[in-house]
């Protein structure tokens, strides 16, 4: 039996496009939860999910993809408590994102900006929100 070597992700926590004195508070609660913050705007949403993160394999290759203006939160290697730590501090702090989700083997290969369009289109089917 081969065993399986696996790289552990630092976690972390993309930020798309929030604007920036939100962004900094945002960061600062993933900070203090010991969750990497990356500040994202849509200049970013070409890049994969793999890549901003950080996963070995993901180069900076320009994917095509829909450029949303949408805020989002993208969680990689965090755990359950963790995350719910964050969200409790961001809704404590009025600082709450409603596209939110955490990184997949699928949507890693996808674009941000694929990841968060698809968000999108989830929350308005959700909130009977038509396009």
């Amino acid at each position: 039996m081969k065993a399986r070597i696996q790289t552990k992700i630092t976690p972390t926590a993309l930020l798309y496009n929030l604007e920036n004195l939100r962004s900094n508070d945002v960061a600062q609660i993933c900070s203090e939860a010991g969750v990497q913050p990356v500040q994202l705007d849509t200049m970013n949403a070409v890049y994969s999910v793999g890549y901003l993160c950080g996963y070995k394999g993901f180069s900076g290759d320009i994917m095509q993809c829909e450029i949303p203006q949408s805020e989002a939160i993208v969680f990689s290697g965090v755990d359950n408590q963790t995350m719910n730590t964050i969200l409790g501090r961001l809704r404590e702090s009025k600082n709450t994102v409603d596209l939110k989700c955490v990184v997949t083997d699928t949507n890693k290969a996808w674009a941000l900006g694929a990841l968060v369009a698809e968000l999108e289109k989830e929350h308005n089917t959700m909130h009977g929100i038509k396009s």
